[in-house]
């Protein structure tokens, strides 16, 4: 499904962007599924439904209300969505993942980000393999479009080639999620935007550096991101987001046993409880200081 340029340019920048990759229908069905969760939303105050370890599986935005909704996160949507199950387990996606992955493989977890019109939420800098490792890292973000993707309305940035690095996401001893923000401005000055119609597809590597600005106009900016692995990629630490799904083969067929591939060295972050990636970024202690990235792949 990706031709030799595509798969090219993302071993060389850490991503690809595939536009019209999944059929408007299942686009249409799964916004109108987020949307009667932004209507049940009204009828709570704090984080609510829970995970299989009893985390909340909705996230609300500070300042959310009955008469202004601000639901901003979906974790593990696929539990409580026929559409959503459809659309991740079967091939919509993971056919794309294919040529990079090989023909065994396995889901992992998945979550909506959504930012409303003049939401303030923004994702600062981090990698995603830092959260979940991996025995290797054999493993695709796939981040599909729900809604148009701008600049204007928070569309992801990811700066290229940054795969091949490894940031420290701890300071001081606690693990912040986050990449040290002495980083910001040449991680500003080289990230690209992915921008794309409802449907585009970003695949994106688990080590490349990324982030996201606030929602600064008037339309909604809904995206569904889910991480898949080689079928020979196991857990090294427990499992932050767990699902009933997690480790589901989706395409292929399961590994008989892990692989373990040489990677640069990289911290193990700690156990952390928090309801989600903003709170724990928010909540995150601001310390000065430069960080060091960690060698090239």
């Amino acid at each position: 499904m990706l031709n030799s340029k595509q798969i090219e340019g993302f071993h060389e920048k850490g991503y690809v962007l595939i536009h019209d990759a999944v059929g408007q229908q299942e686009i249409k069905d799964i916004n109108a599924q987020l949307d009667r969760w932004v209507v049940q939303s009204r009828q709570h105050q704090s984080n609510y439904g829970s995970l299989i370890d009893g985390q909340p599986r909705f996230d609300l935005e500070p300042g959310h209300s009955k008469i202004a909704p601000k639901l901003r996160r979906v974790t593990n949507p696929q539990e409580v969505s026929p559409e959503i199950r459809h659309t991740l387990l079967g091939d919509s996606v993971a056919k794309y993942l294919v040529p990079i992955l090989g023909p065994d493989i396995k889901f992992d977890h998945s979550k909506i980000n959504a930012k409303h019109p003049g939401m303030k939420s923004d994702i600062k800098y981090h990698q995603d393999h830092i959260f979940e490792p991996q025995t290797n890292d054999s493993v695709i973000v796939a981040l599909l479009m729900l809604t148009d993707s701008t600049e204007e309305n928070g569309c992801l940035k990811v700066v290229p080639g940054s795969h091949k690095y490894r940031y420290p996401h701890t300071r001081g001893g606690k693990f912040t999620g986050t990449i040290d923000g002495s980083y910001n401005e040449y991680f500003d000055n080289a990230a690209e935007l992915v921008e794309g119609g409802a449907g585009s597809l970003c695949l994106m590597h688990t080590w490349a550096v990324h982030g996201s600005e606030p929602n600064r106009s008037n339309t909604p900016r809904r995206l569904l991101i889910t991480e898949y692995k080689a079928a020979d990629a196991f857990p090294l630490t427990p499992h932050k987001l767990p699902s009933r799904y997690m480790d589901a083969v989706v395409l292929g067929k399961e590994a008989d046993a892990p692989r373990h591939r040489k990677v640069l060295d990289f911290e193990l972050p700690d156990f952390y409880k928090g309801d989600s990636l903003f709170d724990l970024q928010e909540t995150a202690a601001a310390e000065s200081g430069m960080g060091i990235a960690v060698g090239a792949v």
